[in-house]
């Protein structure tokens, strides 16, 4: 369970190379790349099921290494496999052997992991969310999208990575004709090959501007069977709803280049003979400083929140990282046009990776709730409180 290495290196293997991705390649195509680049680095960073649960230095090491900026969809995919997928799985230690035979399965990346919370008509209110599991007089559940709004929204279920899915399919439970409220189930959204399991279907979303492809989706189920051990919970009943709501997203709470640019750049000096970095210009250097500067506060916040997950009160916790993502999503779009600004015309191409990043981050603040949105409702639910102001603010 070391730290990776910040600087750690990518795989090196044929996806990985310069020309193992083109900028003109299909959508479908840089898909199936990134899946087969998220499997070399899944093998090669080796995260287990004991590291995502801690969460241990390496777990959060990751998100802090440099190799993830080099293809933000295999970020994705990664971060959705490990912190939401198994990090949701791994939370219920007495779940039946089934569902630990398929942890081991997605920590050896034999299968892929998907979390499956949000739906079309019920994004800031997944508590109302409409996809229902009813229980039969066996034990077994039936897995259902009663209407087109309850079709779940954006995690990838497609067979374009070309291997098996297993997804946290979060649906209404349904026993004896009574609502047990929100439970998550262990879905095999797709087989082996990748193709759809009976009864799921998947729409293919668009790809979004900007940013290199995942294959998002939106996703139906039509009265799939699901198993027994399939709800991650020993009892249907439940004496607080709210509360287990919250426990079973816990996991979405702990989901979030320009220097040598401005030194390998120069531009004509006093004389024909002197090429100057463009970096000793105040214009340049002031912002790609502030942006440093700025990163390290960010670590250092993000350090101390993730060395305190687990210690105290979990709201606290859950409203610091509600926190965190507002403040570091905000700055860091804003730090980013700036760099983009800095690198003139090279900045805006595709192969540079910065409006790449700035969807990323983009993409980072709205999922799983917007960052406004969440911040005003721990504000009208009083979870929190604006400081008062003063008169030298």
């Amino acid at each position: 369970m070391d730290r990776i290495p910040t600087g750690a290196g990518l795989p090196d293997t044929p996806e990985w190379k310069n020309r193992g991705y083109f900028n003109d390649d299909s959508a479908f195509q840089k898909i199936q790349i990134s899946y087969a680049r998220a499997k070399s680095l899944a093998k090669q960073v080796g995260m287990t099921v004991e590291d995502i649960l801690g969460p241990s230095p390496k777990f959060w090491g990751f998100h802090l290494n440099y190799m993830v900026t080099a293809d933000t969809a295999v970020y994705v995919i990664l971060t959705i496999h490990w912190n939401l997928c198994i990090g949701t799985i791994a939370s219920y230690p007495d779940a039946h052997p089934t569902v630990k035979s398929i942890l081991q399965e997605l920590q050896e990346f034999k299968s892929v992991g998907g979390f499956m919370l949000s739906e079309v008509g019920h994004g800031h209110d997944a508590r109302n969310i409409e996809t229902t599991a009813t229980m039969s007089s066996d034990g077994s559940f039936d897995l259902h999208t009663p209407v087109p709004h309850a079709a779940k929204i954006m995690p990838p279920t497609t067979p374009l990575a070309g291997m098996s899915r297993v997804a946290v399919v979060f649906a209404r439970l349904i026993a004896n004709g009574v609502n047990r409220g929100v439970r998550p189930f262990v879905v095999r959204t797709n087989q082996v090959d990748g193709t759809l399991s009976p009864g799921v279907v998947s729409r293919l979303l668009p790809s979004r501007p900007g940013s290199k492809p995942v294959d998002h989706a939106v996703t139906t189920f039509h009265h799939v069977y699901l198993e027994p051990w399939a709800l991650l919970e020993d009892s249907p009943n439940s004496e607080n709803p709210g509360k287990d709501f919250s426990r079973h997203i816990q996991r979405v709470t702990i989901a979030f280049i320009a220097g040598r640019y401005s030194q390998r750049r120069t531009v004509a000096g006093m004389t024909t003979v002197q090429r100057v970095p463009i970096i000793t210009f105040s214009t340049q250097h002031t912002p790609i400083l502030a942006a440093l500067a700025s990163a390290s506060v960010f670590e250092a916040f993000g350090r101390v929140l993730c060395e305190s997950y687990g210690s105290g009160n979990s709201r606290v916790w859950s409203g610091l990282a509600c926190v965190y993502k507002q403040t570091v999503s905000s700055a860091a779009e804003a730090l980013y046009n700036d760099i983009i600004d800095r690198c003139g015309w090279q900045g805006l191409y595709a192969h540079n990776q910065m409006i790449e990043m700035v969807m990323c981050i983009r993409g980072t603040s709205i999922a799983d709730g917007d960052r406004l949105v969440l911040c005003i409702r721990r504000l009208s639910l009083g979870a929190a409180a604006r400081p008062i102001s003063t008169s030298d603010c």
